[in-house]
């Protein structure tokens, strides 16, 4: 917040703790995340649905910005299960070809008892699994037999 002094002086304090640096809550970052991600919508139509349903002024640009702080805000939980997955007993995997912009893309799943872990990665090779989930993983995976999983067959 900045303030003008009578004597033209301006002083900018710094916020109080808990109070976010934008306008947009976590509530308005989850409905945007939410639409684009489950319901595929553009950024473009996202934009749209929170200006014309919800009366949020929205833009593309503004979009882009809220996908970016979900992403971030969700990055701890996505690291604590990248780290997990190789300890896991059990591990269903698969793989289904995706476009990442113009580029075609694969969305691997990898789903166990307590979670469903989900990477897009630019190539369908078997590095791309034992990445995930090491190349010393000893639990029991189940596949639609890709030779992608080869390297775990014991």
């Amino acid at each position: 917040m900045r303030l003008t002094c009578g004597c033209g002086q301006t002083t900018c304090a710094d916020l109080p703790e808990g109070v976010p640096e934008h306008a947009s809550g976590p509530r308005l970052v989850a409905l945007a995340s939410l639409l684009m991600a489950t319901c595929r919508q553009s950024k473009s139509r996202t934009a749209w649905v929170l200006t014309t349903l919800f009366g949020v002024p929205a833009c593309a640009g503004l979009v882009v910005k809220l996908q970016r702080r979900a992403t971030e805000s969700l990055a701890p939980c996505y690291e604590e299960l990248t780290a997990t997955l190789p300890t896991a007993n059990v591990v269903t995997c698969d793989e289904i070809a995706m476009k990442e912009g113009r580029h075609k893309s694969w969305l691997w799943v990898a789903a166990t008892a307590a979670y469903t872990f989900f990477a897009f990665r630019l190539t369908r090779a078997a590095t791309v699994i034992e990445g995930l989930l090491g190349k010393n993983f000893r639990g029991i995976i189940g596949t639609d037999r890709y030779g992608g999983y080869l390297s775990f067959a014991s």
